[in-house]
């Protein structure tokens, strides 16, 4: 499931944690430049992910209710040296609230109440080819698990609460490549996964000088 697919869910969500109303990505979504991203949102990002890079910023516009959305690459090394690079979505109100984020994850940093779930399912046996983490509000506790899994040459996408409930099942032909994501069951590049390169120059998540 794209990110633009899923705002809806997740912005209507935030809705009733009365943080912003619902918006659609796919009819609203505006490329924007740095200078054209309010410094409270800026800031934000610059707060939660410090060292970060924003590859690009979206506005996005419904009933006169504005989001912004950052795709945020932060990259660093483990104590051999070896570099990784994390690459998420971040949707963020206007006055810098911080309404969704989204992440491929390794599945094996699924919580254990999900791979007991999965285990017991219809899907105990199938290949996962991508995980992604859903946080609403910066509540990781409440976090959701995006699923996609192949059988019989198939592929399903199933979402699973924290506790390991499924909360929707769907097709996902065609879904198993994430923008920056990273394939496969361990979390690496799969076959057709784009490679998870050191990031190139880009914008740094420093807070700015408001534009007038």
């Amino acid at each position: 499931m794209t990110t633009s697919r899923l705002l809806l869910p997740l912005l209507s969500l935030a809705l009733s944690l009365s943080l912003a109303p619902s918006m659609r990505a796919e009819d609203n979504e505006t490329p924007v430049k740095d200078a054209d991203v309010p410094k409270a949102v800026v800031d934000a990002v610059a707060k939660k992910y410090p060292g970060s890079v924003v590859k690009a910023w979206a506005r996005e516009e419904e009933d006169k209710k504005v989001a912004y959305e950052a795709k945020v690459e932060l990259a660093s090394k483990d104590p051999a040296g070896k570099e990784t690079v994390r690459r998420l979505e971040a949707m963020l109100a206007e006055d810098g609230k911080i309404l969704a984020e989204e992440e491929v994850v390794a599945a094996d940093t699924l919580p254990a109440a999900v791979r007991k779930a999965i285990d017991a399912s219809k899907y105990a046996k199938a290949a996962v080819k991508r995980v992604e983490r859903k946080i609403i509000a910066e509540k990781a506790d409440d976090a959701q698990f995006e699923v996609v899994f192949e059988a019989d040459g198939k592929k399903h996408e199933v979402t699973f609460d924290a506790a390991g409930k499924i909360l929707e099942e769907e097709d996902a032909e065609g879904s198993d490549e994430k923008d920056g994501g990273m394939e496969g069951k361990d979390g690496k590049d799969g076959k057709d996964g784009k490679p998870c390169a050191p990031p190139t120059p880009a914008t740094p998540t420093t807070p700015t000088t408001p534009t007038k």
